[in-house]
């Protein structure tokens, strides 16, 4: 666990959108749109590491040079 306490592999909205450059909202708006899985406990939502990393996988735009 971390300093915070929580798991390693949960990361908070505001971690996840420091990660990715984006708002906050920007992130909620990718849960509310089931476009990334997050785990629900009352009104906070927690983004699965690997559900992040598939995320990204998954929005990767490769280069064919």
């Amino acid at each position: 666990m971390n300093e915070k306490g929580q798991k390693e592999g949960y990361l908070t909205v505001p971690e996840v959108a420091d990660l990715l450059g984006v708002s906050r909202h920007c992130v909620y708006s990718l849960t509310y749109k089931k476009e990334i899985e997050f785990l629900r406990i009352g009104t906070r939502k927690l983004i699965p590491r690997t559900a992040l990393e598939r995320f990204i996988e998954e929005h990767t735009v490769r280069c064919t040079a």
